[in-house]
């Protein structure tokens, strides 16, 4: 169980993505214009989508990136490492935070180690194996942040952490960023938990719609052979040393 300190609210920069749900942006946009601690700098990164992003309205803190092909899901992590804030936040596609979401982060944050790494979900292996996981988060709200294997949906850290981020090429462009990044705060010390999702509390999740949104034709879980190549991913992992929550901490 993990018990922060609270402090005052620092910079934090968002990076989101448009590829194949371009619907969906304008909504998630509006949520983080809705957060109760503001952004100081949102880059939209336009990932090949067909979407005319650049004639949209944006506020001043507000801008995009166009590429004419898509390349995976990699370099939204390298866009946020270029941002000059303290703290950085990284979305897919399909997640609407809370208005209290980012305050969470702060609030769970503030106190761990420097390149400690929070999500939206957190993903827990008990045995070590993909088979047997379990779940933390918005798809199993609980009132404290507790430590995770890996973490996904919306990513929160200092921005320190993205110096050390390295592309893990055998992945492949679709998928492993999750782990990769997870795999390596560990290995740098950090913490990586899920903050704080009271059932009563819907303000502090960090995503409201994932199982409305984040099951649909693009969903990537849905594919079984992304699930066998997440699965090589983890057994790679795990071969060179990567220890899961309770191997680190017992339980």
């Amino acid at each position: 169980m993990l018990k922060p300190d609270k402090a005052a609210a620092p910079s934090i920069g968002i990076v989101l993505t448009c590829y194949k749900r371009p619907h969906l942006l304008t909504d998630q946009l509006q949520a983080i214009r809705r957060q109760s601690v503001p952004a100081s700098e949102v880059v939209i990164w336009d990932n090949g989508s067909r979407a005319d992003i650049a004639s949209w309205p944006l506020h001043d803190n507000e801008s995009v990136v166009r590429c004419s092909k898509n390349w995976g899901v990699w370099p939204r992590f390298l866009f946020a490492a270029c941002l000059k804030t303290e703290y950085v936040a990284v979305f897919d596609d399909d997640t609407m935070p809370g208005h209290d979401w980012l305050s969470n982060c702060l609030d769970t944050i503030e106190g761990l180690p420097t390149f400690s790494l929070l999500g939206a979900v957190g993903v827990l292996f008990p045995d070590g194996t993909r088979a047997n996981r379990g779940y933390v988060g918005w798809k199993n709200p609980m009132n404290e942040a507790v430590h995770a294997d890996i973490v996904g949906h919306a990513w929160f850290c200092r921005r320190e952490l993205l110096d050390w981020f390295v592309i893990d090429h055998d992945a492949g462009p679709t998928f492993g960023e999750d782990y990769t990044l997870s795999a390596r705060a560990r290995e740098l010390g950090g913490v990586v938990a899920c903050p704080p999702h009271p059932p009563n509390d819907l303000a502090k999740w960090g995503s409201l719609r994932g199982l409305e949104l984040g099951s649909d034709e693009h969903a990537l879980y849905r594919q079984p052979a992304e699930e066998c190549k997440k699965t090589a991913v983890h057994e790679a992992l795990r071969k060179r040393g990567w220890k899961v929550v309770t191997e680190v901490y017992g339980g």
